[in-house]
């Protein structure tokens, strides 16, 4: 379908990131049950977050993005009102991350100890900068965000020192 992102294992093609995050995450023996839990209630709550991160983060960051910077380059004039209803949906969805996804015990989402494919799909997709175009937020205004990421790079550097660069490993 020409789309992007898409993988190539031997002759099976997939598409969609979620379904590339799944498949990864199952087709090769020995990848941590924290990345994609086992257990059917734990796996649901991963599918909740990434269903919702659809349905809400991607919905807003596209709409503000597309509209603001993109579609320009498709011949299309800027729409800022659509651009701004974008960015509320955006705002507010960062908003309900700090508010519950990162909510409980665990240092990463659905209150987990360690990440798992939902750990950060929701939130790498809240920010864009290409050239002048910059669009951040002060992650200040939402702490458990800024303490996600602390937590998340920790972890992440902590698998490539144990690792190192020659092994493959699942740093989505």
């Amino acid at each position: 379908m020409k789309q992007l992102p898409t993988i190539v294992h031997g002759d099976f093609k997939l598409f969609e990131s979620h379904a590339i995050l799944i498949y990864l995450a199952t087709a090769f023996p020995g990848v941590a049950d924290h990345w994609y839990p086992a257990d059917p209630k734990k796996r649901a709550k991963v599918h909740s977050a990434l269903d919702w991160h659809h349905s809400n983060l991607r919905r807003g960051s596209v709409g503000m993005i597309f509209n603001k910077l993109l579609a320009p380059l498709f011949g299309l004039p800027k729409n800022l009102e659509a651009a701004a209803e974008g960015e509320k949906t955006l705002v507010s969805s960062l908003s309900i991350i700090d508010t519950f996804w990162l909510q409980g015990e665990g240092k990463f989402l659905l209150g987990n100890d360690q990440p798992s494919i939902a750990r950060s799909r929701p939130l790498l997709r809240g920010y864009s900068t290409s050239g002048d175009h910059s669009y951040t937020y002060d992650m200040h205004l939402f702490y458990q965000i800024h303490d996600f990421w602390s937590h998340l790079f920790s972890y992440l550097l902590k698998i490539n020192i144990i690792y190192g660069s020659s092994t493959t490993r699942m740093t989505f």
